[in-house]
């Protein structure tokens, strides 16, 4: 509540910041620390041992939203002494990058490999099509729209999240099948306009997370 009402983050941030906060909340919990007063450095080095083996940005992003949520504590009244400065200072590396971009051998295999005969397999296969054949940003797979496929003049018209840019991009007849087929066969008969959504009730867009799993 307090950061949707005093803080600009887009709900992805804010929905990540709440993961945290209750990570950390159930493994204190767990070890029997029912207190803000209770938590010393030693503590608060086993919390953040417990997500070290993260990429280094996820890491990053966990050391900073702890730093938030104990400066907030401090800053109301929860705890008395301010935890923030209990966080320690991580180097995580940046030589060890995941590659950006896959061989069309590589590509094709992963295409090959899903079952596109289950209305899963349907989605998953317009989904990764469109990110491998166009680039697009996961943000921006989950935010388009059925009124974003433009089939009489075969475009797709995106609004990026990142740069709040809007770009128009080729409908290819690949990508256009494999999103007619999904909308045909695949996609539950409902009024969410989001284009790609769970198969499940309630029927709502995806999310990032959900979206990680199925590049996962």
């Amino acid at each position: 509540h307090y950061l949707n009402s005093n803080c600009d983050y887009a709900e992805s941030s804010i929905s990540h910041k709440e993961l945290t906060v209750r990570q950390m909340l159930n493994i204190l919990i767990q070890k029997n620390i029912n207190s803000l007063q209770e938590i010393d450095s030693k503590i608060v080095e086993m919390l953040v041992s417990h997500f070290i083996h993260e990429s280094s940005k996820s890491i990053t992003h966990r050391i900073g939203e702890m730093k938030q949520f104990f400066q907030y504590c401090f800053d109301y009244g929860l705890s008395q002494n301010n935890l923030a400065y209990l966080i320690p200072k991580i180097a995580t590396p940046h030589t060890n990058k995941i590659p950006v971009s896959s061989s069309s051998e590589e590509v094709k295999k992963l295409l090959d490999s899903i079952d596109r005969s289950s209305p899963v397999g349907k989605r998953d296969y317009a989904i990764l099509l469109l990110a491998s054949v166009l680039g697009l940003r996961a943000v921006d797979i989950i935010r388009l729209e059925l009124s974003d496929f433009d089939w009489e003049r075969k475009v797709i018209i995106v609004r990026q999240k990142k740069t709040s840019k809007t770009i128009v991009l080729p409908l290819l007849n690949d990508i256009g099948w494999a999103v007619i087929d999904y909308i045909k066969n695949g996609r539950p008969n409902t009024g969410v306009q989001r284009l790609f959504i769970r198969l499940n009730a309630p029927f709502e867009g995806l999310s990032e997370r959900g979206l990680g799993r199925i590049f996962s």
